[in-house]
């Protein structure tokens, strides 16, 4: 895995647009760090945090539904 992710390629991996990375960005779904004025980069650490994050809230609503 990568270091660190652009918008775009973060996109790619999760099949989303752009702006809906963004969206993530602002609303602190995801940590993302400014490069530059308009450029952002998401570690493959904040990548795997979100991940797991997703794996335990999936886990949740399942048991909850069972």
């Amino acid at each position: 895995m990568k270091h660190y992710f652009s918008i775009q390629e973060f996109a790619e991996y999760l099949g989303v647009s752009k702006k809906v990375v963004y969206g993530m960005v602002h609303s602190s779904a995801i940590f993302a760090v400014r490069v530059g004025q308009k450029e952002f980069r998401i570690s493959a650490e904040a990548v795997r945090g979100w991940e797991t994050e997703q794996h335990r809230q999936h886990e949740q609503r399942k048991a909850s539904h069972a």
